[in-house]
């Protein structure tokens, strides 16, 4: 009787106090019960391997870029999230020359710094059926970054 007298909250309705926190108690104890495995909200997660010293555990080495460039592989990100049809549609020739991990707090992005083929006059298609790709003729520096699921 002492616990459902604890529940009441508004001495006017106070059956409908017992029923909500009764109900409110259950529901916490079914979450408690089927979803144990499920990290809660609270408590964040750390998606980047570090060690006790602060570094990345892989051999992979890290440096300072230029303002520029890293303004330039975030506005990518920013406007790239979403793949575009018209883009898929699209052939890009290139080399990949830098591979990039933007760190943002709670996840990180993989990055393909890219040497791009022109594409008026970089590629053609042989007798054969074979694509033909000019390495010396690089075009869209602009643009020199695409996310690693866009590679193929």
């Amino acid at each position: 009787m002492k616990i459902l007298k604890g529940y009441i909250r508004n001495r006017y309705r106070p059956e409908a106090c017992i029923i909500e926190n009764y109900v409110a108690e259950e529901i916490v104890e079914f979450y408690n019960k089927y979803l144990h495995n499920i990290n809660p909200i609270e408590i964040p997660i750390d998606h980047t391997a570090v060690d006790k010293y602060e570094r990345g555990i892989t051999s992979g080495k890290s440096h300072v870029v230029d303002i520029n460039m890293l303004r330039q592989a975030h506005s990518y990100v920013l406007h790239n999230s979403v793949v575009v049809d018209s883009y898929i549609e699209e052939h890009y020739f290139g080399v990949i020359k830098e591979i990039w991990e933007l760190d943002y707090i709670s996840f990180c992005i993989p990055l393909f710094k890219c040497l791009w083929i022109d594409s008026n006059g970089g590629s053609k298609i042989d007798e054969m059926g074979f694509t033909l790709v000019n390495f010396n003729r690089i075009g869209h520096k602009d643009d020199c970054f695409i996310l690693a699921n866009q590679a193929k």
